[in-house]
């Protein structure tokens, strides 16, 4: 059983979320596996420059996330079987633990404010998973998780508190071939 956690840290990092989900998942006996810093490419509003010209109290944006990795008994895979479809060229970029690309560009289009590119579990699930993996998102969204799943021939399971959105990620779904 893997788990993957995409978390910003909040107010610029000066509340360090990351580091209050690594501890409520070490509690709950998940073992961190790895720490993977996922880099927007891009930084928000910059015109709050803070103190410019003066230390009193400057700004640090922060235009990367968290991609947190815990497991519970096994990091390996050894209680399922199939065949990873990860090449030697994505194991190569995915393995080192800063991923670089930019973050969901039609989130207004979408009309959901707060969603990743497809990007994001796609190397994820490359990196995590084998051909018929079963692959669950508890804040499924639009089901941007599930329309990669579907992608690359895995099972998937989405939840969502909001029904709208449930039923915007049914629509997303039936367009992927």
């Amino acid at each position: 059983q893997i788990i993957c956690i995409n978390i910003g840290d909040s107010e610029n990092g000066g509340i360090p979320t990351s580091s209050d989900v690594i501890q409520f998942m070490k509690e709950l006996k998940y073992i961190p596996f790895t720490h993977i810093i996922w880099n927007k490419n891009q930084v928000g509003n910059r015109a709050a420059w803070g103190s410019f010209n003066s230390a009193s109290c400057p700004s640090f944006p922060t235009p990367f996330e968290h991609i947190l990795v815990f497991y519970k008994e096994s990091k390996k895979l050894t209680h399922i079987t199939g065949k990873s479809d990860l090449t030697k060229e994505e194991f190569i970029e995915y393995s080192l633990a800063l991923w670089n690309f930019v973050p969901e560009l039609k989130q207004k289009e979408f009309g959901h404010n707060g969603m990743f590119p497809e990007e994001l579990p796609y190397r994820c699930i490359k990196m995590f998973s084998l051909i018929g993996s079963t692959v669950l998102d508890l804040f499924n969204g639009l089901g941007t998780t599930c329309v990669v799943c579907k992608k690359l021939n895995r099972n998937y399971i989405g939840f969502d508190i909001s029904k709208e959105y449930c039923i915007k990620s049914e629509e997303r779904l039936k367009s992927v071939k």
